[in-house]
Parts: structure tokens; C-alpha cells; sequence
């Protein structure tokens, strides 16, 4: 669980306390949360309430003296997202994302004011919590004076990991009752989706309080965003990540402060998508490692397209597109390419490893000359498939020149390169160690830009494989640096968050996301995360200024292309976001394990606590008809909750075979399906009651073999199996 949601707690008593009441637990029930606790607040978007735990939990309490002991036991309130004042003891507090906050006595709170789009997580947590969060916390561990000064607690990153330690030692740290959500304004009849907001999801404050001191939160943009490049231009920064075969792919993200992201375009969408052959690609392949530049006027992303014609690049004026067809670099070995300019002349930077190796994972970093403007028809050869196409290309120059296989005699995989001046000297960024525990980032100097580069002493500049296990973050990697407004230089890198389950392992469900870290020069030397050594949950917000955008729906996505076969009942944008979730599917003989396009629709989860549900209208009187929802990671690993003729039927598909799990009676005609994320578990319901016991994330987790790059992504799916149909589905 997200340390942030974990730290969420207690939140009935804040609730409570708007009305002027302070509710026993024991007397909590489901009928309680309504209008009158929260005004405005909508019943539907209660998410998980647990109804066992609530009754049960009056006995635990009689019958557990530790918990029930009011000092040792407290209810706690944690933002998860929006904020919520709350004058406490006379003075006034702002309870901001991530913050916890102890609510010890009605007659402390004397108001409660959330804010749009104020979440919140109930749990009780126990005395290891406690001394887990001393001596620094602002309260002692049994409590103390100090309630009655700050009732809030903000934790330190040390703490945070000890934090984590603490529940990892004593499941009983916290007892997790209910998630509820004070909704954002939105139009009547908005269908309940994921819960996520693009902008301030990653900062505690707003600009109604601009005074406060504001924090970014690591990841800066969660869920599937591996591979991240940047590109600064004036006081915008544009970010670009991999889409692998998730389509509409490479997406394009817009930020002027480094904390609020928008979603501006995507460099592959419904204009030039014709352009590419995504047909019978794995879903750990396609769209590689892009890389954003800009240069006179100009946007270019250079790129991989992985097993189905190998490197090319794209333009635009602007960077919300229309982006041009790609233009193939047919010469070009190798993947992770990028571009640099230099006394007017274009270079080509990318890897390769198309020679005789001195040792086992021995990879190269090499340069070359391009053409950019002498585009010409080409030949597009791919010799991993066989793929050959005639389309527009450009030619390398010259001879190409090796810069490094790394800062080590023996490093493996390098990749991910990048080239900067600062001042006379050229500064050559890579990836190193692989895409796993040993990934790092490494920097290498020169005063001519086609070398020799020698390793900085400081290296890698920036890894996690010193961290163990049990730190949060793992697997960091493949960085770019750019120079933002305030004058100070930074750096977006790749990482994974993970999560340990009950056997003591760590897994991480979401795939690779975007990170953000400072960077500085300390004489010849880059210095990565100064004074820390390595990328925080939590950081000082760049000396920008201020500039929230207006809530985006979360985008859909294909696979290996865009449906042809769905309409919405509402309007459909040209990003391609279905902004009501309310639309049409028809049946489609592909079947998700088949590498085609089959009629399914995914969005992509942000956290570990989530709820995808969705009102499935579908009837059929066909046996190879299936209609409802889908938790994807690859063709591989996957679970399906689906509609039949006249059942329900609940399926798992791991490491490439499938199992029916449960499968129940239905008749009706509409029936709402839903999927129920929290830490590694999962929960399937039919109208709300559990088809099956609860199931595993750990199938659709990283396993370096079936999920190794891409990210997880939830929708809905439907199929006729193989065979052409004309029914159609209805989702809301």
C-alpha cells in the first residue's frame, strides 16, 4: 500500500465532528455516512466498505485491551487528496495529501471544511505505529501535551521507511475500515472511474495557500510512465514516456512548476497511427525509450519501435500535436535514441550491441552525424520479424564514433543516453545495470562531443540497488536532466514502487512510473539528490511559480491499435478521452491473449487503492459471447470479469495459461461489475457482492519474464470469441 494512503486513517471521527456528534465505533454503520456528515457528499462514492469489519470491530474492542486502551489506540484522519481545514483546539490546521491527523475529543474539533475532491482512508492503528513515528513525529508515542499543539503529523523520509518497517514487522499497525470521497463539482450522473486527479494529486497545499510550504510527492506521474524524457522551453517543460502497445501511444505531458501535469496529446494517435505496424507485438514491445527535444521553432521525439522497424523520429510545431508521420533511421542500430545539436549540425546518440562482446552484457554508447532534413523513401527492414516497408527515412552521416560501454570494466546494459553541454564540457548521461535492482545512472565527461568521455568520480550518480529491499522505490533508472526557470537543474528518471505481501516478498504492481529529482554541480562533478543520495517519496517543490490546471479525465487506451468498433453516447474528443464513461462496444471476434486489437478499453490505475466499476448492459443467447470488465497486464497475465449467455463468470490468466476461478447464474440483463484493488489484493463483485474469494495482484506484478516494461491498466472488454458478431455492450 502507498505509504501516503497508508498513512490515511481514522477519518469517522473528523466526519463526526462537522455535525457537532462524536460517534462511537461501535456505533458506526454503513446508514451513517450520508449528507448530513458531509454536505454534498455522494453515497455512491463510499469506496471498500468493509461491513464485517465495522461490526466485528465492537468486540475486537472489549476483548483487546492493548487496542481498546484509548492511549495506546488511536483513530487517525489522512488526506489523500484535496485538503480539508479543521480548527482544532481553537486554532486553525490545514490537513493536506499525506498528512495524518489525531482526533482525540469532539470539543477539539470545532469545524471541519473539505475541500473538492477531498479523500479520505479510516483505519485504526495500534502503539507500533506510534514508536514507529517518534521521537520526531509532533506527538509522543502514547499521545502527550503536544496533541493539544499540532494534532498534525507530517513524516520525514527516514521516518516514513521506518514507517514502513513497523507494519512490515506487525500486520496490526493498521486496521483499514472504509475509503470515502468528497466528490469534485461535476456534471449530474458523472459515472463513478478511477479516482485520480492530474493536477495537485502531487503537492500538499494550493494556491490558497500559497504561504505554506509546498512538497512534490514521488512519483509525479503515477502508474504506467516508464522511460521519461524532458525538454524545457522557456518556463514549459514537456515530458514524454514508452506506450509499448497501449494506443494512443507516446503521451505528451505539460508543466510549467514541475508539480501540476496536464495531459496535452500523444505523439501516436488516430492521425498517423496507420504510419506503424502493431499487429502480433508482444506487449513488451513497440514504442521504446522516446526522447523530447526542441531546437529552432521545432519539437522532435525520437524513438524505438521495438521488433516492428526499429528507430525514427517525429516533429511538431506544437507539442499538443498534429505530430508528424514518423520518419525512419533505417542505419541506426540498437534502441533508446536521442538527438543533440552541435555547431549546427544534428547528432544521433542511441546504444548498440551488434559486436563482439568482451563480457556478458557488454553494450555500447555510440554517435553519429544525421540528416534531418533529406528525407527520402526508404527501406524499413526489421530483422528480428522479417518486417519490411517502404516509408519516408533519413540517413546517418559520416562514421560513427563509440563513447562508452559504461563506468565500469564490466558494465552491463547500457542504454538511455543522453548528451548536454554545461559551459566547454559535454556531458554524456546513460543507464546502466539493466532495467531491475541494479539499474543506475551514470555521467562521463569530454571536451569534444565525439569523446574520449571518461567517468565522473561520483558514480552512478544516482541508483537505488544500494537501498535494499525494503525501501519504497526500486529499480531507478534511466534519467534525463534539464535546467528549469528558477536556474537550478533536475532530473526525471524511471522507477517502481513496490509492496511486500504476507510471504515477505515485494512486488510491484503498476509497472515503472515518472520520478522527480534535484540535481547540482559541485565543481566538475553532477551531484544527484544532494545531501540525501537518492530519490525521495517527498520533496521541496521547485522554486516555481504556481500553475494548477483544471481536472482531466483519465484517457483510454487500446491495444496494438484503437477499436473501430465503439461509439459514444456522449462526446468523444479528439485525445480520445470518452469524457461521460459512457459508451458503446461491439463485440469483436479477438480475444485478448491473441497479440490483435480486440474491442477492449483501458485506463491506467494510479495508485494501490483503487475501484474500477462499471453498469454492464448485455444480453446474448450466444455461448461465445462475453461482454464486462478486465485488469490487464499482458497477453499473458490478466483477469476478466465477464458477462455471458447466462452467467457470470470470473477468470485468471498467469504466465500465460487460464483458469476459470468462479462462475455464477445471472439472467439479468444489466448487472454492475466491479474491481476492487487494495495493496495486493483484489476483490470481484457482481452488484456489489464478491464473486470469489479474494484474488492476487501478484500474477499481473513485475516478474522480469511475462511483465517486464510495460504498466498495468483496468477497462473493459468484449468478444465474440473467435467468430463475428453484431451485439453490442453498454457500459456506464
Amino acid at each position: 500500500m502507498n505509504i501516503r494512503q497508508w498513512r490515511g486513517a481514522g477519518m469517522e471521527q473528523l466526519m463526526s465532528s462537522i455535525t457537532g456528534r462524536l460517534f462511537a465505533l461501535q456505533d458506526v454503520k454503513y446508514g451513517d455516512f450520508n449528507s448530513k456528515m458531509l454536505p454534498g457528499i455522494n453515497r455512491e462514492r463510499i469506496i471498500g466498505v468493509r461491513t464485517p469489519a465495522l461490526k466485528n470491530l465492537a468486540k475486537e474492542l472489549a476483548k483487546n485491551p492493548q487496542i481498546s486502551d484509548f492511549l495506546h489506540s488511536l483513530p487517525h484522519a489522512c488526506c489523500e487528496a484535496g485538503q480539508c481545514e479543521v480548527t482544532f483546539n481553537g486554532q486553525d490546521f490545514v490537513l493536506r495529501e499525506g498528512d495524518c491527523m489525531i482526533i482525540i475529543a469532539n470539543r477539539l474539533v470545532s469545524q471541519v471544511r473539505p475541500s473538492d475532491g477531498f479523500r479520505m482512508t479510516v483505519i485504526y492503528v495500534d502503539e507500533s505505529f506510534l514508536q514507529a513515528c517518534t521521537p520526531h513525529s509532533n506527538y509522543g508515542t502514547r499521545g502527550g501535551l503536544s496533541l493539544y499543539i499540532n494534532p498534525i503529523m507530517r513524516l520525514t523520509d527516514e521516518e516514513r521507511f521506518r514507517t514502513i518497517r513497523a507494519r512490515n514487522r506487525a500486520h496490526s499497525v493498521r486496521k483499514t475500515l472504509f475509503k470515502i470521497c468528497y466528490p469534485a463539482p461535476a456534471a449530474k450522473d458523472t459515472p463513478e472511474t478511477l479516482p485520480h486527479t492530474w493536477n495537485a494529486r502531487s503537492v500538499k497545499g494550493s494556491a490558497a495557500t500559497a504561504g505554506q510550504s509546498l512538497r512534490v510527492f514521488n512519483p509525479i506521474l503515477p502508474g504506467f510512465n516508464p522511460d521519461p524524457s524532458i525538454c524545457a522551453v522557456d518556463s514549459d517543460y514537456y515530458l514524454v514516456t514508452s506506450s509499448f502497445v497501449f494506443l494512443p501511444g507516446l503521451p505528451v505531458y505539460h508543466s510549467r512548476d514541475l508539480v501540476n501535469w496536464e495531459l496535452i496529446g500523444h505523439g501516436i494517435d488516430r492521425q498517423n497511427i496507420g504510419k506503424f505496424h502493431f499487429e502480433n507485438l508482444n506487449d513488451n514491445d513497440g514504442i521504446w525509450a522516446p526522447a523530447i527535444r526542441y531546437h529552432h521553432g521545432l519539437f522532435y521525439i525520437v524513438c524505438t519501435m521495438h521488433r516492428s522497424g526499429g528507430n525514427f523520429f517525429m516533429t511538431a510545431r506544437d507539442p499538443r500535436g498534429p505530430w508528424s508521420d514518423p520518419v525512419w533511421i533505417p542505419g541506426a542500430q540498437g534502441i533508446d535514441p536521442t538527438l543533440f545539436w552541435d555547431e549546427g549540425k544534428c547528432y544521433y546518440i542511441g546504444n548498440r550491441y551488434d559486436f563482439r562482446q568482451q563480457w556478458q552484457g557488454q553494450v555500447g554508447v555510440w554517435i553519429q552525424e544525421i540528416d534531418l532534413d533529406n528525407v527520402a523513401t526508404a527501406t524499413v527492414r526489421e530483422p528480428k520479424t522479417g518486417l519490411t516497408f517502404e516509408a519516408p527515412g533519413v540517413q546517418l552521416k559520416g562514421e560513427p564514433a563509440m563513447l562508452t560501454y559504461g563506468h565500469a570494466n564490466n558494465a552491463r546494459y547500457g542504454e538511455g543516453p543522453h548528451i548536454y553541454k554545461i559551459g566547454n564540457t559535454y556531458i554524456l548521461l546513460m543507464a546502466e545495470g539493466g532495467s531491475g535492482k541494479n539499474h543506475a545512472v551514470t555521467i562521463h565527461c569530454s571536451d569534444r562531443l565525439t569523446g574520449p568521455y571518461k567517468a565522473q568520480q561520483v558514480n552512478p550518480v544516482l541508483s537505488h540497488r544500494q537501498m535494499g529491499n525494503s525501501y519504497p522505490i526500486q529499480n531507478i533508472g534511466h534519467a534525463d536532466i534539464f535546467r528549469a526557470a528558477d536556474g537550478q537543474l533536475y532530473a526525471v528518471c524511471l522507477g517502481n514502487r513496490t509492496l511486500r505481501d504476507v510471504d515477505g516478498k515485494w512486488h510491484s504492481p503498476l509497472g515503472r512510473e515518472t520520478f522527480l529529482v534535484r540535481v547540482e554541480q559541485q565543481g566538475d562533478q553532477l551531484i544527484f539528490a544532494p545531501g540525501v543520495g537518492h530519490v525521495e517519496t517527498e520533496m521541496e517543490r521547485p522554486d516555481l511559480p504556481w500553475h494548477p490546471f483544471e481536472g482531466q479525465g483519465e484517457p483510454w487506451y487500446g491495444l496494438r491499435g484503437l477499436p473501430q468498433a465503439y461509439s459514444a453516447v456522449s462526446d468523444v474528443s479528439a485525445s480520445e478521452h470518452i469524457h461521460s464513461g459512457f459508451f458503446r462496444l461491439t463485440l469483436s471476434p479477438e480475444v485478448l491473449d491473441s497479440l490483435a486489437t480486440p474491442a477492449c478499453l483501458l485506463q491506467k490505475p494510479h495508485g494501490f487503492q483503487w475501484t474500477f466499476s462499471r453498469e454492464v448492459s448485455f444480453s446474448t443467447r450466444k455461448e461465445n459471447e462475453w461482454a464486462g470488465l478486465v485488469i490487464y497486464r499482458t497477453a499473458d497475465s490478466y483477469y476478466t470479469l465477464m458477462k455471458g449467455r447466462d452467467c457470470i463468470r470470473l477468470t485468471r490468466r498467469e504466465k500465460g495459461r487460464s483458469t476459470v476461478v468462479a462462475q455464477q447464474p445471472c439472467k439479468a440483463g444489466t448487472v454492475r461489475l466491479s474491481i476492487e484493488a487494495d495493496s495486493l489484493s483484489l476483490r470481484f463483485l457482481v452488484d456489489g457482492q464478491p464473486v470469489a474469494a479474494g484474488q492476487s495482484m501478484r500474477p499481473l506484478c513485475d516478474d522480469g519474464k511475462y511483465n517486464k516494461f510495460n504498466g498495468l491498466g483496468v477497462g473493459v472488454y468484449a468478444t465474440s470469441t473467435g467468430r463475428k458478431s453484431k451485439a453490442v455492450a453498454t457500459f456506464r
